[in-house]
């Protein structure tokens, strides 16, 4: 029982991590949106005029650097997301086997951790995201997500995704368990 329990405390934290980076690229998004908004000269001069008196420079903000994510290119910021939700997994299999060595006092079993933090959270989340788009597709709706789209998200599940787990979680075991 408390094996299970170990599994599930490692994913959880994990995918915590995936989750407080993607909402930090939101906030990143929405910064940048709002940029866009008091980048244009009757905002900059009802809005922005107070604080650039105050010594404010525009270019201090941290817009800028999401340039990447203009609102005016469709599908970028969906793209972010996905990729860095994807390399994340090179992380999540490093943080998820040092946390089991750390508790185990061994990484005997270390794939099978592995294993279970590339396949819980994305393996529930695909079969819900199947079961609901089974639904859509029956009652004929328009929002139910096109086959080739659906296939190359497991496809970047099982090519990308899980390898990349596995690559992060041998990293550990070359390093001295902490006393």
């Amino acid at each position: 029982m408390c094996w299970a329990l170990t599994v599930q405390t490692l994913c959880r934290f994990t995918r915590c991590l995936h989750g407080a980076l993607l909402t930090a690229l939101l906030v990143v998004y929405l910064l940048r949106a709002a940029g866009a908004f008091f980048g244009s000269a009757a905002c900059r001069a009802r809005y922005c005029a107070p604080a650039l008196s105050r010594g404010w420079r525009r270019n201090e903000s941290l817009t800028p650097c999401a340039g990447f994510l203009s609102p005016a290119s469709r599908g970028a910021l969906l793209t972010a997301l996905l990729v860095v939700y994807l390399l994340l997994a090179v992380g999540a299999g490093f943080g998820s086997v040092w946390l089991w060595g750390m508790i185990q006092r061994s990484y005997d079993g270390w794939t099978g951790v592995a294993w279970r933090c590339a396949a819980y959270f994305p393996g529930i989340t695909l079969a819900a995201m199947s079961g609901l788009n089974v639904l859509l597709v029956h009652t004929g709706s328009s929002g139910a997500i096109p086959l080739g789209a659906f296939f190359s998200l497991i496809a970047l599940w099982f090519l990308i995704s899980i390898p990349l787990c596995f690559s992060g979680a041998p990293i550990p075991l070359d390093a001295s368990l902490l006393q």
